[in-house]
């Protein structure tokens, strides 16, 4: 949606109220390997320590997705990212972690 004051109207309109506001400062990067392209992106939240990288493909079939991880995983490992510096959590969750129970801090649109 190009208008994101129409979106929190919308979003408003609904119902629904602002729990948790963060900035992500992204920068990507199109990569291919094995015959597939990919997004890398270096991922900074202010208030979050380091820098994450997310990278990520698509898979057309529930058939493709093992190899398209395969791929996925072989870059981040080309790149120097180790198994367990992978995660799974949520920038929401960390963000609301770090400010204190229920995101407390910055708060709205």
């Amino acid at each position: 949606m190009a208008d994101a004051g129409a979106a929190h109207g919308i979003a408003r309109g609904l119902g629904y109220l602002p729990r948790l506001a963060f900035e992500k400062r992204c920068r990507n990067y199109a990569v291919e390997r094995d015959g597939r392209r990919l997004l890398a992106t270096l991922v900074r939240v202010p208030g979050l320590d380091g820098v994450y990288l997310e990278v990520e493909t698509g898979a057309e079939a529930s058939g493709e997705l093992a190899p398209a991880l395969a791929v996925v995983r072989g870059l981040m490992v080309e790149l120097g990212i180790e198994e367990g510096d992978f995660t799974t959590e949520l920038y929401t969750d960390a963000v609301s972690a770090r400010r204190g129970a229920g995101g407390a801090g910055r708060t709205g649109w």
